[in-house]
């Protein structure tokens, strides 16, 4: 059965709608989680808003319901691109047969599945909000980039994937090939595939910016997918970064460190598809509160 934990909801006057802004962690195709998550914070679709780490899709049980939903939601919800947004749109854009069972083949498959991928692969990969102090990003950031550097990298690569051959060249390297640093200056197609890989599938870094990827060289350092150990040399990306002034950066994709409140930044993945929680943040209230739901296991 799925509980819900709501936060406080703050008293408005009789016939004044309250707009409010959420910020709801990664979905993995839980759509029953989802639908309770916005009955316990009394979603308006009318007025209030929506913000989404990415990871709508994959592992859970109805990723194109979850897809409809939120797509649905037209301006009142903004979604980054995740690692598993990013695999379903490389596969579209691919000559090769889809997988059997995959996203991809089910998007081609169904009636509305063009409309769905369209929208998927134009998802940004940064969202920002000055006026409420927040901005988010699916994964994570190198510690030296700045709010501008951010916006200027992320808007050039929503550019590049307006063309299915820019979205093959730079999702063409495996993760077990991905460079710990980013590339040089001359190498402009290896920089924009480095920031694609940093922002979609970062947890890890050292204070010199070399990357611990997953599927890298660099296993012997420990669990990548875990918080590493006090003495590692590698830290969460986001006990390095130094946020940007007066805003808090918010994102999901490390199900495995859980909902980390941080004075910089926040990470709303709480493991809903893993047996986990499902959780909302509310982003124009002072105190943030929380809401959850509890979720059955969907993937061990």
């Amino acid at each position: 059965m799925l509980q819900c934990q709501p936060g406080p909801h703050a008293l408005q006057p009789l016939g004044v709608p309250a707009v409010a802004v959420y910020a709801i962690g990664d979905v993995h195709g839980c759509l029953g989680e989802l639908q309770a998550l916005l009955r316990c914070i009394d979603f308006n679709p009318a007025c209030d808003r929506l913000w989404f780490t990415g990871d709508l899709v994959g592992r859970g049980p109805d990723t194109p319901g979850v897809l409809r939903l939120v797509r649905g939601l037209g301006e009142n919800a903004v979604t980054v691109m995740g690692n598993h947004e990013l695999r379903a749109v490389a596969a579209l854009c691919s000559s090769e047969s889809p997988r059997p069972g995959s996203l991809s083949e089910t998007l081609r498959r169904a009636g509305d599945g063009g409309a769905l991928a369209a929208w998927l692969q134009r998802l940004p990969f940064f969202h920002r909000d000055p006026s409420l102090g927040f901005s988010m990003v699916h994964a994570g950031l190198l510690p030296n980039w700045g709010v501008t550097e951010v916006e200027l990298r992320a808007a050039a690569l929503a550019e590049s994937f307006r063309d299915p051959e820019a979205i093959r060249t730079l999702t063409a390297t495996p993760e077990a090939a991905l460079p710990s640093r980013e590339p040089g200056a001359d190498d402009l197609p290896g920089r924009m595939a480095f920031t694609l890989a940093v922002m979609t599938r970062i947890r890890q870094v050292d204070r010199e910016g070399q990357v611990l990827w997953p599927e890298g060289q660099i296993i012997s350092t420990g669990n990548p997918f875990g918080v590493p150990e006090p003495d590692s040399p590698f830290r969460p990306w986001h006990e390095l970064h130094p946020g940007f002034t007066g805003e808090r950066i918010l994102y999901g994709h490390w199900a495995m460190a859980g909902l980390t409140l941080g004075k910089h930044t926040i990470g709303l993945d709480s493991g809903c598809v893993y047996g986990g929680k499902l959780t909302a943040i509310r982003l124009d209230d002072p105190s943030l509160p929380l809401t959850q739901v509890d979720s059955p296991l969907h993937r061990p």
